[in-house]
């Protein structure tokens, strides 16, 4: 099952949920005892100022994509992070992230970002991230570990049960390859 929001400024994403017959379509292979689970996923190009001198993509921009993941899965889920600071005072910020290179993107490559949850804590939980280029080889991988804090404390607050609740339709127990 597919289904498609808009965000502002007409950008268009993908929320998917992944069932067996995805993998015949060329999706990963689920490794998780779970009938199905929710993914952000989401298309960029890749132009001249993305690329180094190397001549490939400039490892900042993967922390620029999954910033745009995890601000499309909040808003996915529900919890855009504008509505959660002004009004309820949370603010959702970093306080991890670890990525794996695996294969350079170039210019003018499109590539396909998966987003989804793996862990859900008190107060933090754990997103993980694909990246795929044109054939669908995988390129990198990443996660990254988001806090929720008092914004006037700063100090870590527990998650709401209707946050946990909007954030475990993306919750897979297990790191997708």
């Amino acid at each position: 099952m597919n289904f498609c929001a808009s965000l502002p400024g007409g950008q268009v994403f993908l929320a998917k949920t992944l069932s067996a017959a995805d993998s015949q379509l060329g999706f990963p292979k689920k490794v998780t005892n779970e009938t199905s689970m929710k993914k952000v996923i989401f298309e960029e190009t890749i132009y001249t100022y993305h690329i180094d001198f190397v001549g490939h993509v400039n490892n900042i921009n993967y922390i620029t994509w999954m910033e745009n993941g995890r601000v499309k899965l909040l808003e996915t889920a529900g919890i855009p992070v504008t509505e959660v600071a002004s009004k309820e005072g949370i603010l959702p910020i970093l306080s991890e992230t670890h990525i794996c290179y695996k294969k350079p993107l170039f210019l003018q490559n499109r590539v396909t970002i998966e987003v989804w949850v793996s862990h859900i804590y008190n107060a933090s939980m754990i997103m993980e991230f694909r990246f795929y280029n044109e054939e669908r080889e995988l390129c990198a991988t990443a996660h990254q570990k988001g806090l929720f804090v008092d914004s006037n404390t700063m100090k870590p607050v527990r998650l709401k049960p209707e946050h946990r609740e909007a954030f475990e339709k993306f919750l897979s127990s297990t790191k997708q390859p």
